[in-house]
């Protein structure tokens, strides 16, 4: 299925493809040390909510490597949305300020009630992410927040857009990178969008 807002065409789901468009699987992390390894090495990495073995509703995480692969990850048509794209979703729905608000879905989020929350249809889940420690990468946050990679296209570089349940926001943030914390091990969804 799909949503129109403004300008564009959203995917209903986050993506949850586990090959590249040429048929080659996407390295599969079943444990926070085969994803560790695989961003050591620079690699290509997915992985299913908590590193289990098959999939939910949350649709897939991907590292940056899998993002950035030529082999691509997004079906033809579609794009990984650019701060533009999300820009204009927000103007869509209410505004930047309240758009969070109506992309929240309506379950799933930990201590986190609306009666707004949805009525945009985009159903954002509270997925979490794959965090950026080098040490110890893991899942944090579900419940709480729900990120997707973004193309900044001003800075051709890649950055977090995000919805929490402590606010009514659309979010978007820079990837940080230092000694402890590192872009390569970010894992996050991707919501797919087309131009009409």
């Amino acid at each position: 299925m799909e949503l129109q807002f403004g300008k564009n065409t959203w995917a209903t789901d986050n993506l949850s493809i586990i090959n590249f468009l040429n048929g080659d699987k996407i390295p599969f992390a079943k444990s926070k040390k085969e994803w560790k390894k695989l961003c050591d090495n620079k690699l290509p990495a997915c992985a299913y909510l908590n590193f289990k073995d098959k999939i939910t509703k949350d649709g897939v995480y991907y590292n940056i490597f899998s993002i950035v692969d030529q082999r691509g990850i997004i079906p033809k048509g579609w794009k990984i949305p650019t701060t533009k794209d999300w820009d204009s979703l927000a103007r869509a729905i209410g505004g930047k300020k309240n758009a969070g608000e109506a992309m929240k879905s309506t379950k799933g989020w930990v201590s986190y009630k609306s009666t707004e929350a949805g009525s945009s249809k985009f159903a954002a889940l509270p997925s979490g992410n794959i965090d950026t420690s080098i040490d110890d990468p893991d899942f944090s946050l579900i419940g709480s927040l729900a990120y997707w990679w973004t193309k900044d296209i001003e800075n051709n570089r890649f950055v977090t857009t995000y919805v929490s349940q402590y606010g009514t926001e659309l979010l978007r943030s820079s990837i940080f990178s230092d000694d402890y914390n590192n872009e390569a091990y970010l894992g996050m969804n991707v919501r797919c969008v087309k131009d009409l």
